[in-house]
């Protein structure tokens, strides 16, 4: 698996070979996806770990199309409907102590992207900031250009977000440190 140190397609296999057992062999000193997936071409490397589905159709669909590749497991708290019955990580979890571990992992990663404000933002200008985020996660001209540039836009809101964030601040100690050696933070 190629790897991009303390990133995503390091942490998360480094974390599977830890709490579900797979045996995948990290390859560091990619700077990025598209480094590795460029590597893979070339036969230098045989995967990668914790590639996103929208990036890998954007990115690569003629693997997608001309089978060149073959999709392990989900690495997500739900899964795709797109991807049928691949499995996700959660279902090869042997222990609710593992699974509270992998939850907290794949809790963040709803999170991608978020936007923020400060605390103790005025409620009229964060309704304002809300209404127009919304209107543009609608706007028919926006959404063309994201189908256009191959972007996913799929945004979620104010009370999901603050389930997540309430979600992830009440992992309990044990669960966090545990998260956090197996991923190999000190």
């Amino acid at each position: 698996m190629g790897g991009v140190t303390g990133a995503d397609p390091e942490t998360t296999p480094r974390l599977f070979n830890a709490v579900l057992g797979t045996r995948f062999r990290i390859i560091n000193g990619y700077p990025g996806t598209t480094e590795i997936a460029l590597a893979m071409e070339k036969g230098e490397l045989e995967g990668i770990a914790d590639w996103s589905w929208s990036s890998i159709k954007t990115a690569r669909p003629d693997w997608l199309r001309e089978n060149k590749i073959t999709l392990l497991m989900q690495a997500a708290l739900n899964k795709d409907p797109e991807l049928g019955n691949l499995p996700s990580a959660l279902d090869f979890v042997r222990g609710d102590a593992d699974r509270k571990v992998i939850e907290l992992y794949l809790t963040q990663k709803m999170l991608a992207r978020p936007i923020i404000a400060p605390p103790g933002i005025a409620p009229e200008r964060l309704a304002v900031l809300k209404n127009a985020f919304g209107a543009l996660a609608q706007d028919k001209d926006f959404l063309a250009d994201a189908r256009s540039a191959r972007l996913e836009v799929a945004p979620i809101w104010g009370e999901a977000v603050d389930k997540i964030i309430r979600l992830i601040s009440s992992a309990s100690p044990d669960t966090a440190k545990r998260l956090g050696r197996a991923i190999g933070e000190r």
